[in-house]
């Protein structure tokens, strides 16, 4: 929301009793990411019995801190679960490695994950558009998470659980580590609803910002992807 301490300090100043809920709506801090909600608690001074009330426990939580692990551990999964050899027999029938080799196999799967990944990135629009701030930001980030789970259940079978070679082996890299981060990023979130020392407020901070970093190439990376395969 690119919000000013000196317009959180103005809201405040405004308010008879600022909660960290009150000051969330009135200036929007705290609202998109996050991040800044221990800020919010330090310059309200305020108390447990607020914070009850407040933003942070009006979020789900415990539902962000499932869908999480189950991306983290998704992002592992594809790092270690070998490849898909390819089958040594040559007797008809239904063969899973063929599928996964063949043209409108590897079409509706890459291009579904490119259409879930520009879902996902819908999140980015509710700081842009005031529209989107009328929708719950725990809604707008557990759609962005689900869409996450889906899109790596679906690289997974669209590679075989190959990493590939080369630049195919860098965009792997760059999406697993993307999924990775922002898996870490949400776990973070969920714990730090019941503990907000500096330690993890530093973790969240690096991995939802290690997040964003890591977003910027890959629409780069996958367009040269489809390029190379449609082209060379």
């Amino acid at each position: 929301m690119r919000v000013t301490q000196k317009e959180i300090v103005n809201c405040i100043s405004q308010s008879e009793a600022p909660t960290i809920k009150l000051i969330s709506e009135g200036c929007g801090a705290g609202s998109v990411c996050g991040i800044c909600v221990p800020i919010l608690a330090q310059l309200t001074q305020a108390s447990s019995k607020n914070k009850e009330r407040g933003i942070i426990e009006s979020l789900p939580w415990k539902g962000l801190f499932v869908v999480s692990a189950l991306a983290a551990l998704l992002t592992m999964a594809i790092v270690l679960i070998p490849k898909i050899p390819a089958s040594q027999t040559v007797q008809t029938g239904f063969r899973f490695d063929e599928l996964i080799r063949s043209n409108s196999y590897k079409q509706i799967t890459g291009f579904t994950v490119i259409a879930l990944l520009v879902i996902g990135m819908i999140l980015t629009l509710r700081k842009r558009l005031k529209w989107f701030t009328k929708i719950k930001f725990s809604n707008f980030r557990m759609f962005h998470m689900v869409s996450g789970i889906l899109g790596l259940l679906l690289v997974g079978l669209h590679t075989g659980f190959s990493l590939g070679n080369n630049f195919n082996f860098l965009l792997m890299l760059n999406y697993l580590l993307l999924s990775a981060v922002g898996a870490m990023a949400g776990i973070t979130t969920a714990l730090s609803n019941k503990n907000q020392s500096p330690g993890s407020v530093a973790v969240r901070r690096f991995s939802t910002i290690g997040h964003i970093i890591l977003i910027w190439p890959f629409p780069v990376l996958i367009t040269y992807h489809v390029l190379m395969v449609y082209f060379y």
